[in-house]
């Protein structure tokens, strides 16, 4: 009786919670970007298109980007930040001292001018007309050329170049496992704009909060590298690694990969040519995909755990709502494991109880980040409290009823 009350009681606060409010509104977003990735620099330019819908009810005379890549660059403030708190994260930091003592310096400071992340506009115009803009650390500061009225639409064209900082977290390049791209926080991104005004923290390493939209995203990239991503691939017949026997089409060597999300946050992906790619259905219709480097440390567990992970998608589905996208990937990638939108970047080099519980918990955001947004740096507990809760739970049911994982 106790633990059904529990249930209600959690039940009634997520139903007052995030039943809309009078008056509630979000923004929206519509990405198109071309991406021409140069494999032997590490830098790629980029052009996007964005549709951007004010339904806030308040005329915005300035919008903000997020540009993540420019905090991994001596002086930023997640390089001063990890100079000066008595905890930084060991994944980003080197020993200097001795074992004994101890003495971390940021691995940001000593980056080289092409080791470092950056993002830099070329241009970007409102509905065809110039804009002014201004670069502050990680926040690009966008004036309107003419405010975007309430409930009225304006489209944004950018041309930018990038360069992927050397692996340090979660974003870059040739990751400890050998992953050479890990493409996560790699675009400008339009900030989130809520009740509570522009949200404009600086990257340190944290968590995020964007608006909700569609991404419509072709990546040009050397023909010999295989991609695992968010969304849907328009055309694995066309490419390495999805489709048997596929006729790869290229253009001077290069070929083009096309993907598309609706309704998700966030985008991204990780490429590599030695990555192998798994395909599985679930009992629900879910499309799930195992992008790795196949070898000693990997091949055995990601094998077994694609029968773990599409039983996932359909217990979830039967204790939590069904899953609303068509897809989710999993992918070798960055440096531990962080959700995005339909797609999680992990490390791969794990027993398969380790690697099973890793998806299992970056696959549960799927039921609270990537549906409700949540604003992590606000409202951590939430999210990583309910995705904690599935990961636990599916995995008692699932895994550990079956012992032969030993």
């Amino acid at each position: 009786m106790k633990k059904l009350y529990f249930l209600f009681l959690i039940a009634l606060l997520c139903t007052n919670a995030f039943a809309q409010r009078k008056g509630y509104w979000d923004q929206k977003v519509d990405y198109t970007m071309v991406i021409d990735i140069k494999e032997k620099s590490y830098q790629y330019d980029g052009k996007m298109k964005l549709l951007y819908t004010n339904n806030s009810g308040q005329e915005l005379k300035k919008v903000y980007f997020h540009l993540y890549f420019n905090a991994f660059q001596p002086g930023s403030m997640m390089d001063y930040r990890l100079a000066n708190i008595a905890d930084p994260d060991p994944r980003m930091t080197s020993n200097i001292g001795t074992k004994e003592k101890p003495v971390y310096q940021s691995r940001i400071a000593t980056l080289k001018p092409d080791q470092i992340g950056y993002q830099k506009i070329k241009s970007l115009t409102q509905d065809g007309a110039g804009t002014t803009y201004k670069v502050d650390g990680t926040i690009l500061e966008v004036t309107l050329a003419k405010a975007i009225q309430p409930n009225s639409s304006t489209t944004f064209d950018m041309i930018w170049e990038a360069q992927v900082p050397e692996q340090i977290r979660r974003s870059g390049r040739n990751s400890k496992e050998g992953v050479e791209l890990s493409m996560t926080q790699w675009y400008p991104k339009m900030a989130q704009f809520d009740e509570f005004g522009w949200h404009l923290d600086e990257y340190v390493a944290r968590e995020f909060i964007a608006p909700f939209g569609n991404f419509d995203v072709t990546i040009n990239i050397d023909k010999d590298y295989v991609i695992g991503g968010s969304g849907a691939l328009q055309n694995p017949d066309q490419v390495k690694g999805y489709v048997k026997n596929a006729k790869v089409q290229s253009t001077k060597g290069k070929a083009s990969w096309r993907f598309k999300a609706e309704n998700i946050h966030d985008f991204a992906w990780a490429a590599d040519k030695q990555f192998l790619v798994n395909h599985a259905r679930s009992k629900g219709g879910v499309d799930v995909y195992l992008v790795y480097k196949p070898g000693a440390k990997t091949t055995e567990s990601w094998t077994r755990a694609m029968e773990y992970t599409t039983a996932f998608f359909d217990f979830c589905g039967s204790k939590f709502g069904a899953y609303p996208w068509s897809t989710y990937t999993v992918v070798q990638g960055g440096d531990g494991g962080m959700e995005y939108g339909t797609t999680t970047l992990v490390t791969g080099e794990r027993s398969l109880e380790s690697l099973v519980g890793v998806i299992y918990h970056e696959a549960a955001h799927s039921w609270y980040q990537h549906l409700f947004g949540i604003n992590e740096t606000v409202d951590e507990w939430f999210d990583e409290g309910f995705t904690s809760y599935i990961e636990e739970l599916a995995f008692q049911h699932l895994f550990k009823k079956n012992q032969s994982y030993a």
